[in-house]
């Protein structure tokens, strides 16, 4: 009967220490929030081998003076100076002189790739259910014995 009153007694003691600790553990809020940025540029090639005429108009008319030997005279030719237009979805150029033609164009754009990282870190718990192990008290003396016993941290390590 001794007995049984001692099983009901450590059963209801248990019960209570598990309500109090999970009970604790649930209200805790406090919460470490650990956040980071990592910000890389990164530069891309974009070739283009033949980009698409948008207009052409011409600047202005320069005379070339050509000298000729036989006659000892010299010749004038005139020079149409223009300036070409060229346009893409990534670049856009325009060109000048006698007889402009763009052969490829190569475009370096920036382009910045941010990661961001967020770390939670929760509180530890502090109520245990373990094993243990050593002397226990009985009626007949101490003797080597194996618990089963609710515990609270006080540190962690």
């Amino acid at each position: 009967m001794k007995r049984r009153y001692l099983l009901v007694a450590f059963a209801a003691g248990a019960a209570t220490g598990w309500w109090l600790g999970s009970s604790r553990c649930k209200t805790s809020t406090s919460v470490e929030v650990l956040h980071t940025s990592d910000t890389v540029v990164v530069r891309d090639t974009v070739r283009i081998h033949s980009p698409t005429l948008q207009s052409t108009k011409t600047v202005r008319i320069d005379t070339l003076r050509i000298p000729s030997d036989p006659l000892r005279d010299t010749l004038f030719v005139p020079l149409r100076i223009t300036q070409v237009h060229y346009r893409d979805t990534l670049a856009e150029a325009w060109v000048s002189g006698y007889r402009p033609r763009l052969d490829s164009l190569r475009v370096y754009p920036e382009r910045m790739v941010v990661t961001n990282t967020v770390t939670r870190r929760l509180p530890p718990r502090r109520w245990h259910l373990g094993i243990s192990a050593g002397l226990t008290a009985t009626p007949g003396g101490l003797s080597p014995g194996l618990t089963l016993g609710l515990t609270y941290s006080l540190v962690d390590f």
